[in-house]
């Protein structure tokens, strides 16, 4: 016979060396990874309990191939990822769809190499909601033929090229659809001097997006090459 899938369940993660560690609530894994990897079935949620997460285990988290929701307990006051300037925080790959959530979460001092602490590739459909993004080089949240929503986030002092906040494109015949909506964007720096690539201090996004932006709060941020809070080139 087939065996029954088991039903969703919670996943706990905490920042602590746990010897009997079983992703319980009283035994919570010690590392991110480990709660992501032992989320197998579709509506699983990983929960981080109150704590300072980085180092190997809690950065550069990868999505698999189930639709799973990664959450603070707490809210992002008590849940803050540090990526120490050399790390992503988070990468969404191969086609998952808006059930996959991530919210709740401070991520700071973040560096994605050329792209954001948050990379969503191709086909990807995430919801981003209730974060905080604090001083991270090469943006916040980067994404290339993806379709996201972006809601109720803080994105403060952050830097890339272009987009230190959001900035990504899509090229593919169908067009993706882009939400952000209810953010606050404060302090963000476009740090490229060239009209190529230096537009758009908080938000950057080109070619077939079809766009719903609203509700959010711009706040000094800066751009060399235009586009202060945002800048936007259709296809």
């Amino acid at each position: 016979p087939t065996p029954t899938q088991r039903p969703p369940m919670n996943i706990y993660v905490d920042d602590e060396t746990d010897p009997l560690e079983d992703g319980t609530l009283e035994h919570p894994f010690d590392q991110i990874q480990e709660g992501m990897a032992a989320a197998e079935v579709d509506g699983d949620t990983v929960v981080l309990l109150d704590g300072y997460y980085t180092g190997p285990g809690n950065v550069h988290n990868i999505w698999g191939d189930v639709d799973i929701a990664v959450q603070s307990m707490n809210g992002p006051d008590n849940c803050i990822i540090d990526c120490s300037s050399g790390n992503r925080a988070f990468l969404f790959t191969n086609a998952q769809g808006n059930q996959n959530q991530l919210s709740g979460l401070t991520i700071q001092n973040g560096s994605g190499s050329t792209t954001g602490v948050i990379l969503c590739q191709a086909d990807t459909a995430p919801v981003i909601s209730g974060m905080r993004f604090i001083d991270n080089r090469y943006g916040a949240i980067n994404f290339s033929n993806a379709s996201i929503q972006v809601l109720r986030c803080e994105f403060i002092n952050n830097q890339a090229p272009g987009g230190a906040a959001i900035s990504g494109s899509s090229y593919a015949s169908f067009g993706n659809d882009i939400l952000i909506s209810g953010n606050l964007f404060q302090g963000n720096l476009a740090t490229a001097i060239n009209t190529g690539s230096g537009q758009g201090g908080a938000i950057s996004l080109t070619g077939r997006l079809r766009k719903t932006i609203t509700d959010n709060v711009f706040r000094k941020n800066r751009s060399w090459a235009g586009g202060a809070g945002m800048y936007i080139q259709e296809s």
